[in-house]
């Protein structure tokens, strides 16, 4: 993606990243098979100073010294503001999971239909999907929004998702949908419910509908996996909090493997911790997460710069790693997200199971 910059008062706006330690040219440099600009891959410094999203600079540099879980901790209670850019994204095709009201999924949504993206909302809810797209264009009379249904804890559902879109060629798919279950049960794939919602059907619709970029949403939630754990469809986990830790690395893995076997640009974002209705919290307990927690408005922000920024701001790692409250967070040699041998093994077990 190359869009045009719209300038936004009040806008909080990343500047280009420098090329880290130890990296290659930027991603904009090299081309792709086809012509077009890729994030490539390479490795980053643990040392190098992120680019800034809240200050544009390179001034909030996470220490190296704090281990990540506590880092991960503090940034919980004291999060980022980041404001992402307004672009024209005039003729783009950007399809996103989850974008039910309440969530950082619609208000990306909302946000390329108002910068005039043509946007596809992949939903299992028609009724929830339906209420989304009426207060988009309640917004902006002019969106163009579609609904299109996908359940992503169903690989018959993504099949029928993928068929209904392929003669669609996206520029972007945000991989947002996302669920903590209860009970460790398994669906009529076979596969782990978290795992599924998280993981498995999001996987099956990148590698068949092969967006120009693909976006995850995860999160720094992922360094709190069990380091033992199975990343896959029959893991056995029993706590439901450390399923969706897991979940959330095998999200890192699959996305690093998708662009090293043939994907383009690809983003992993880390969009704050959200007072969104993912949690279901009532009463106190939803004020008080109100009271402590960024709206999904200022979640969504990391999510949208990373669907739109200029493929040359992408840094050329392994694993480029948008943070709302620090920017362009280059990942240590020695993070769960980098072990390139358990992402290939995850990524294998999947294909198997989705029959690639």
């Amino acid at each position: 993606l190359n869009p045009v910059v719209m300038p936004r008062e009040g806008a909080k706006r990343v500047r280009k990243p420098k090329v880290l330690d130890g990296e290659d040219e930027p991603a904009a440099k090299r081309q792709s098979a086809g012509g077009s600009p890729g994030a490539g891959s390479g490795s980053g410094s643990a040392d190098s100073v992120p680019v800034t999203a809240e200050s544009g600079s390179t001034g909030a540099k996470p220490t190296q010294r704090v281990p990540m879980v506590a880092r991960v901790l503090w940034d919980a209670v004291f999060q980022g503001a980041y404001t992402a850019p307004v672009v024209d994204l005039t003729g783009k095709k950007i399809a996103v999971t989850g974008p039910s009201k309440g969530g950082i999924g619609y208000d990306m949504a909302l946000a390329f239909a108002a910068m005039g993206a043509d946007v596809l909302l992949l939903a299992r809810n028609k009724e929830r999907a339906e209420a989304s797209m009426v207060s988009i264009r309640e917004a902006h009379p002019a969106a163009k929004v579609s609904f299109v249904e996908c359940d992503v804890n169903s690989l018959k559902s993504v099949h029928k998702c993928i068929k209904e879109l392929s003669s669609v060629k996206l520029d972007v798919l945000v991989s947002n949908a996302g669920a903590q279950h209860d009970k460790l049960e398994y669906n009529e794939d076979g596969c782990e419910v978290t795992f599924s919602t998280l993981c498995m059907g999001h996987h099956l619709l990148a590698a068949k509908l092969m967006p120009t970029r693909l976006v995850w949403i995860s999160g720094d939630i992922y360094c709190m996996a069990d380091k033992k754990a199975v990343v896959g469809p029959k893991n056995a986990i029993k706590s439901k909090e450390v399923r969706y830790f897991t979940g959330s690395l095998g999200r890192f893995w699959l996305a690093r493997m998708w662009q090293k076997h043939g994907g383009k640009e690809m983003v992993v974002v880390h969009p704050g911790v959200i007072a969104s209705e993912f949690l279901g919290l009532t009463g106190l307990g939803r004020r008080v997460q109100n009271s402590l927690l960024i709206d999904s408005h200022l979640g969504a922000q990391p999510g949208i710069y990373a669907a739109t920024c200029p493929v040359e701001e992408i840094p050329n790692t392994p694993v480029p790693y948008f943070h709302n409250k620090y920017g362009w967070y280059p990942l240590p040699e020695t993070d769960q997200a980098m072990d390139e041998e358990r992402a290939e093994t995850c990524w294998k077990e999947c294909n198997e199971f989705c029959g690639l």
